[in-house]
């Protein structure tokens, strides 16, 4: 008896650390999408927090017909979850009545409880909306994949139907939930045509909670001039991250290094202190790059013969072993200035680099700095340790 106890105990806890090892290993997937282990971390932070720190609010409990009329609409929904999910209990009940697989009846009275949680969840514990359709499939489809490893383990006989049965069940539930996917975007769609896209509701309230917080954020960060301009040009970011990526070939530059050359806006994402006051009337609105801190890659060198001028060479891709080169890309409907302090304009200026009468000043509480522009003509490969004082690029579309 000890013994027994012993072995179901084990095999309990073996699930705890199986579903808590889930979890582990999904958080864990945070540091595979970025770079920046620290800014990994922030995320998976938040995310816990999002999950299972929440302040709830105080629920209203509808009536129960309210969650019959949950149940009945997912119901009509996807269909095709219930039916694979109901056969697979319906195997186990048989197949423990006619003898056709080794199973107690414990357990199949745990798998049946486990279903009716399934459907509870489904009517109950998630919302009607299709924000929510993942929280109401996961635990029923898991529980199908599992009845059905259940049946093909403990089959006595008929393994080779069952096994048949179990599949083609499994694969239409699949190729349903396909069809569902590729619906899903004009779904969305619809559920959206009278609340649209508007970009103003960054600056105003959505909903309550984080939301309120973030729009509290984004008001005292940005004046009118300002969060106008950031609207604009956060519409515009896809193309934006593409001219930045055109010019900088050898660095994996972010939106993190990517601003706005106007009043009001931070000039360099380590500092965000210092603001720009004052920019020249063409550079207004123009692309800020901040990509001094980016770290360089040791290819993407064109051969300058065959990029100074139109060439269609096969192979321009050039081998260079200094290290502390940025290799920047100039473009026909691209204007590219480089600001630095005075002290550095003397170590660049050359036939590729000339010198502008451009200034730009960017001030904090306690300093102000002024910064000369220098506009780059052609592909040119700029050493970095030339530049000893802080810098950025201005990035202006023609």
């Amino acid at each position: 008896m000890s013994k027994k106890i012993d072995s179901d105990v084990f095999r309990f806890s073996s699930v705890l650390v199986i579903i808590a090892a889930g979890f582990i290993l999904s958080f864990a997937l945070h540091f595979l999408l970025y770079s920046d282990a620290t800014l990994s971390l922030h995320y998976m932070l938040y995310d816990f927090k999002m999950m299972f720190l929440r302040v709830p609010k105080l629920l209203t409990i509808p009536k129960p017909s309210a969650y019959i009329s949950n149940f009945l609409l997912y119901l009509h929904y996807n269909p095709m979850l219930f039916i694979v999910n109901i056969i697979f209990n319906l195997l186990l009940v048989l197949g423990y009545r006619l003898k056709f697989i080794r199973i107690k009846k414990s357990q199949l009275i745990f798998c049946l409880t486990l279903t009716l949680l399934a459907m509870a969840n489904i009517a109950a514990a998630t919302r009607p909306i299709l924000r929510d359709i993942l929280w109401k499939e996961v635990l029923l489809n898991f529980l199908s994949l599992f009845y059905f490893a259940m049946l093909i383990k403990t089959a006595i006989r008929y393994r080779p139907g069952l096994t048949a049965l179990g599949l083609f069940l499994l694969v239409s539930l699949f190729l349903v939930n396909c069809v569902h996917s590729y619906k899903m975007p004009t779904r969305i769609n619809a559920n959206y045509n009278h609340y649209g896209w508007w970009q103003d509701k960054w600056f105003d309230s959505v909903y309550d909670g984080n939301q309120r917080k973030y729009r509290e954020i984004m008001s005292k960060k940005y004046n009118a001039t300002t969060a106008w301009a950031a609207k604009v040009k956060a519409l515009d970011h896809r193309r934006i991250r593409r001219t930045v990526d055109f010019v900088f070939n050898n660095q994996a530059i972010t939106h993190r290094n990517i601003g706005i050359a106007l009043e009001g806006f931070s000039a360099w994402s380590t500092d965000l202190t210092y603001k720009i006051t004052e920019v020249p009337f063409d550079l207004k609105g123009a692309i800020l790059v901040d990509n001094a801190a980016v770290k360089l890659k040791k290819n993407t060198f064109f051969k300058k013969e065959h990029i100074s001028q139109h060439s269609e060479y096969l192979d321009k891709f050039k081998k260079t072993h200094q290290a502390g080169l940025l290799s920047v890309l100039t473009r026909r409907d691209l204007k590219i200035f480089l600001f630095v302090q005075p002290d550095d304009l003397s170590n660049l200026v050359n036939d590729q680099i000339i010198q502008t009468p451009y200034k730009i000043i960017v001030q904090n509480a306690a300093k102000s700095i002024e910064l000369e522009g220098l506009e780059i003509k052609n592909y040119c490969e700029i050493p970095l340790n030339k530049i000893e004082k802080r810098f950025f690029f201005i990035i202006r579309e023609i």
